[in-house]
C-alpha cells in the first residue's frame, strides 16, 4: 500500500486499525510530489491511499498522477472533516472510493472491495485482449485459406511436367544406376508435394478427409534420404526405430511435412550444425490401445522457457530462431490434432529441443512386447 499522508501520528493509526480489523498491509509514506512520484515509478503497488490535504501537494493532485503514471491501480481518498461536495468531487475525478477518517473503520472492506474489482478488471482487459488476438489469428487464417485455394492450384499445375518429366527418365534410363535412383526420388517427391497440394485445397474447401492407415516406421525408413537432403551440410540426422510396425491413421505426405518442418526448425536453431535425431516408438502407452511416439531432440540452444507455450500459435516470432517465424510449427501442431494425437514442447537437460508426438496406434493382431530403443546413426536398432 502507498500511502501520502504528512502525519506520522495519522499513518500509525491508519495503519493499525487496518492490523485490528484483521488486513495486515505493507505500507510506504511519502509526503511529497516527488517521493509519490519516485515511488510509482520503482514499485508495483496494489492500492495507493492518500489523505486529501498535504502541505505542498494534496490527494487531488496525488490522484491526477496516479491515473496518468499507475492506471488501473485503486485510489482512495481519506479527508480529516470535509463534506459531501468535495466527496463527490472526489468520486467524479476519478477516485475508487472516498472516507474521513472518522470512519477508518470502513477502510478495511473499502480496501478489499476495491482490490476485488481491480482483479476482476484485469481480468476482463486479458480475456478481452486474447478474444482480439483469436480474431485477428481467424481472419488471418481465413485469408490464408483463400489465397492458399489459388497458391495450390498454380503449384499443382507446375507438379504435373514434374511428374510426366520423372516417369519419361525412370522409363529411359537404367535400372540400378545413380540417376535412376534420382529420377525415382524426385517422382516421389513430387508425388507427395502433389498430395501436400490436395490437403492444402481440401483444407481451403473446408472438406473433411477420410484417413488411410499408414505405417510411419515403413515411411520413415523410406523417405531417410529425402530427410537427410532437407538439411544442411553441416547438420547429421541420426534415426532411433524398432523393427515393429508403427500403425495409425494419417498420410504419408503429412508425415514427411510433419517431419520436414521440424528438422528445418532445428537445423535454423543449430545454426547449421549440429546432430538431430529421431526417435521412433510403438509403446508410448497413448489412449486404450497404446500409441506411437516420435521424438525430434537437436543439439541446439533450445527453446525460451517463457515462449514455449506459444510456439505453436500461427505468426509467432520468438526471441530464438528455434520458434520460426511463420506457420511452420502451426502446420505440424494442426497435422497432429487432426490425427487424433498430442505435440509438446520442452527443452533437453543441459541443451538442445526436444518435440514429442503422441499418436493413437491401431493394433493389428495381439499387442507387441515392450521393446527398449537405443540411438544409432543412421540405423534401425532393436533393444
Amino acid at each position: 500500500m502507498l500511502l501520502v499522508e504528512d502525519s506520522e501520528h495519522d499513518a500509525f493509526f491508519l495503519t493499525r486499525q487496518l492490523r485490528t480489523d484483521g488486513l495486515e498491509v505493507a505500507s510506504w509514506r511519502v509526503d511529497n510530489r516527488a517521493n509519490f512520484e519516485a515511488a510509482l515509478a520503482e514499485a508495483q503497488w496494489d492500492i495507493i491511499v492518500s489523505d486529501y490535504v498535504v502541505p505542498g501537494f494534496g490527494g487531488p493532485e496525488a490522484l491526477d498522477l496516479a491515473k496518468r503514471h499507475a492506471p488501473g491501480v485503486p485510489f482512495i481518498m481519506v479527508s480529516g472533516a470535509r463534506g459531501e461536495e468535495v466527496a463527490v468531487e472526489t468520486m467524479r475525478a476519478g477516485a475508487t472510493d472516498y472516507l474521513t477518517k472518522a470512519n477508518l473503520g470502513r477502510l478495511r472492506p473499502i480496501i478489499e472491495r476495491a482490490l476485488e474489482e481491480a482483479a476482476e478488471r484485469r481480468r476482463s482487459a486479458a480475456l478481452e485482449l486474447r478474444l482480439r488476438d483469436l480474431e485477428n489469428q481467424r481472419e488471418r487464417l481465413q485469408a490464408i485459406a483463400r489465397m492458399s485455394g489459388g497458391l495450390a492450384h498454380e503449384i499443382n499445375n507446375m507438379l504435373q511436367p514434374i511428374l510426366g518429366a520423372a516417369e519419361f527418365l525412370i522409363d529411359d534410363l537404367p535400372p540400378g544406376s545413380a540417376t535412376h535412383e534420382d529420377a525415382t526420388v524426385i517422382r516421389r517427391c513430387a508425388r507427395d508435394a502433389s498430395a501436400i497440394v490436395q490437403n492444402v485445397l481440401a483444407f481451403a474447401r473446408g472438406d473433411q478427409q477420410d484417413l488411410p492407415e499408414i505405417d510411419i516406421r515403413e515411411c520413415l525408413l523410406r523417405n531417410e534420404e529425402v530427410l537427410r537432403r532437407s538439411l544442411g551440410g553441416g547438420v547429421q540426422l541420426a534415426l532411433s526405430v524398432l523393427p515393429d510396425p508403427c500403425l495409425v491413421r494419417g498420410s504419408e505426405p503429412e508425415f514427411l511435412q510433419i517431419l520436414v518442418n521440424l528438422l528445418r526448425n532445428a537445423d535454423r536453431a543449430m545454426g547449421g550444425r549440429g546432430v538431430i535425431t529421431i526417435g521412433l516408438r510403438c509403446d508410448a502407452g497413448f489412449g486404450e490401445a497404446g500409441g506411437v511416439q516420435i521424438e525430434v531432440t537437436d543439439t541446439g540452444p533450445g527453446i525460451c522457457t517463457a515462449e514455449i507455450g506459444r510456439i505453436f500459435e500461427p505468426f509467432f516470432s520468438g526471441s530464438n530462431s528455434q520458434e520460426g517465424s511463420g506457420l511452420g510449427l502451426s502446420v505440424v501442431y494442426g497435422i497432429v490434432k487432426r490425427w487424433g494425437g498430442d505435440i509438446l514442447a520442452d527443452n533437453l537437460p543441459g541443451s538442445g529441443a526436444r518435440f514429442t508426438i503422441r499418436l493413437p496406434r491401431i493394433t493389428v493382431g495381439r499387442p507387441e512386447d515392450a521393446h527398449s530403443w537405443e540411438t544409432m546413426n543412421g540405423t534401425c536398432a532393436a533393444g
